[in-house]
């Protein structure tokens, strides 16, 4: 690796571990969320090996965050579909059958 790369799989996997604490997991509950191995968590994390593109999406699918956030800090909102299932808003519109 070259020195920026090995900078950034720090960066990276510094990244990793502040989500995946932040989410209340541990690895091996990452890694089975993720479908990886724990120890490919591990390694990231410790910014040993770097993330292949396939992996970082589905780590950031089992934090239910985007790649983005996982890859540079910046904050989104993950996709419909994607991560975490999100809880219906209380205003949801349901259709009682009132007015018929």
């Amino acid at each position: 690796m070259t020195p920026e790369q090995k900078d950034f799989a720090q960066s990276v996997g510094s990244r990793l571990r502040a989500l995946r604490i932040e989410a209340g997991l541990e690895r091996p509950e990452l890694a089975e969320r993720s479908g990886v191995k724990p120890s490919l968590i591990r390694d990231a994390e410790q910014g040993i090996s770097r993330l292949t593109l396939d992996n970082a999406f589905k780590i950031a699918r089992g934090l239910g965050v985007t790649v983005d956030t996982l890859l540079t800090g910046d904050k989104q909102e993950p996709m419909p579909g994607r991560g975490r299932p999100r809880k219906p808003a209380d205003d949801t519109i349901t259709d009682d059958g009132a007015g018929e």
